[in-house]
């Protein structure tokens, strides 16, 4: 025959009583960590007593008359015990302040580090020019992003929760989001790419890719990412040929990129208040498309 089934007002009462005795523990260690220094203290003097009772030598065949000279004794036992405590106290004390100081400075210094490195990310960023005809030049900024990220990852990983962290967080979202992906979003391939093709004909694989794009069935936020891609497929075989070994040579640029500043584990710590989680396709659909043409597609 099966139990019955304990009602859950009984649950409730226990799980009650475990929160009472939990917040109860709480206050005696918060009552112990304030009054530590006078625990201590007593706790030697019960110590200093007893002994000084159950010792023969200073009292007279057991009784319980203490001389004044015991009295004294007892006073300056009592004076020795108390100042190695205090000086215990106070060393340990000392010990725990110049360590809270040296972890303050360098938190400081952490601090101090990841914000320069995102004022220049920000600088970089404004400087740069999404509709400059340079593919080159846009190889650059990817790649003076990359070391600026490298740089600000390394100290803002030794960054603390607390206010110095809540700042460096303010201030990536306010890089990431109001410069880096703005001018992502406004770089196209074809202008990237016009000056290295070898004939105006190439032109009209512009139009081809984007006739196949508009007839695609995809998410308008995916289709320039999809034109780029298909552009790209198309106008490599016309590019010269140091362009191509560039490319090619240089694909680490934006796997580096897409690690640094859209890899889940690398941006989530700094997405706290936003219900932003970007895709590479739909905010950096050039970048994305290189990434695809000129790493995965060369790896595999």
């Amino acid at each position: 025959m099966l139990a019955a089934p304990i009602p859950l007002h009984y649950d409730f009462a226990i799980n009650c009583n475990f929160a009472g005795i939990a917040l109860k523990i709480d206050a005696f260690k918060s009552w112990f960590k304030r009054h530590e220094k006078t625990i201590a203290l007593s706790l030697a003097a019960v110590f200093v007593i007893i002994g000084i009772y159950f010792d023969r030598n200073n009292l007279k065949q057991w009784g319980l008359w203490l001389s004044f000279n015991d009295f004294v004794q007892t006073a300056g036992q009592f004076g020795t015990v108390g100042a190695f405590l205090i000086a215990f106290w106070q060393l340990r004390k000392s010990k725990e302040d110049a360590a809270a100081a040296i972890e303050r400075e360098h938190q400081q210094y952490f601090f101090d580090q990841a914000s320069t490195c995102l004022d220049e990310m920000s600088a970089t960023i404004n400087e740069f020019n999404p509709l400059y005809q340079s593919v080159y030049v846009f190889l650059d900024f990817l790649s003076a992003m990359n070391e600026l990220a490298g740089t600000f990852k390394d100290v803002s990983e030794k960054i603390t929760p607390g206010t110095m962290r809540n700042e460096i967080i303010r201030k990536w979202q306010s890089m990431y989001f109001s410069g880096l992906l703005v001018k992502l979003q406004r770089v196209d391939i074809s202008v990237q790419l016009i000056g290295s093709l070898h004939t105006m004909t190439n032109m009209d694989i512009v139009s081809r890719v984007q006739k196949k794009t508009d007839d695609g069935r995809y998410l308008d936020i995916f289709r320039s990412y999809y034109y780029a891609r298909f552009l790209l497929d198309e106008l490599h075989p016309t590019l010269d040929s140091g362009l191509q070994s560039k490319l090619y040579s240089e694909s680490g640029i934006f796997w580096l990129f897409k690690f640094f500043f859209f890899e889940k584990s690398n941006i989530e710590p700094f997405l706290a208040g936003t219900v932003n989680r970007p895709d590479m396709r739909a905010v950096a659909p050039a970048v994305a498309a290189l990434y695809h043409k000129y790493s995965i597609t060369q790896s595999a």
